[in-house]
């Protein structure tokens, strides 16, 4: 592969989505590539939740704050993307992390309920860059994709352990776990 192939891969996020709509009578599946990200800046570990009518959302790594890249953030963010069953994006690229969290925020896990609403997870730097100091944290958000409230810390562990690969599961009732 050429240097100039691979470095258009690694700052275009486009997934390749397999998408199952289930209907009363009748079960469709499709596949089709879409970007995600309305940047081309540095993106990974993507992650996705779909609910029973077929909308999704995409969540990832995403360096487009980051102080390499002019912005303010001390690493990277965690954003997302919600879409209808036939692909076509809801809204722009949302920020799931805020700025305020320091360092940089990776790995972002998603669940969604049947009705639509989500929680998403990911790991992150807490204070100092020490490995022990990395975190959980969450951010719930409704079916229309607004969040119930700001993003914040799930584990209660003090800097004394690394807390890392986090999963998310949103129950019917809104409530969530993460293990």
């Amino acid at each position: 592969m050429m240097e100039s192939e691979h470095m258009n891969r690694r700052n275009v996020l486009t997934i390749r989505v397999l998408l199952l709509v289930s209907y009363t009578i009748a079960q469709s599946s499709y596949t089709q590539d879409f970007r995600v990200s309305e940047t081309g800046h540095a993106h990974f570990v993507p992650a996705i939740a779909s609910d029973s009518s077929g909308n999704f959302v995409v969540v990832w790594s995403d360096a487009r704050n980051s102080i390499e890249n002019g912005g303010l953030d001390t690493g990277t963010a965690i954003y997302g993307q919600r879409f209808a069953p036939d692909g076509l994006p809801i809204g722009g690229n949302f920020r799931v992390s805020e700025p305020a969290l320091a360092g940089g925020h990776w790995s972002p896990s998603i669940n969604m309920n049947k009705s639509g609403d989500f929680a998403v997870a990911w790991q992150g730097w807490s204070g100092s860059r020490v490995v022990r100091d990395i975190d959980i944290y969450a951010r719930r958000y409704n079916s229309a994709g607004v969040p119930f409230g700001a993003s914040f810390r799930v584990n209660d562990d003090n800097g004394t352990s690394a807390q890392i690969d986090a999963r998310v599961l949103v129950r019917s009732n809104r409530s969530f776990i993460c293990t």
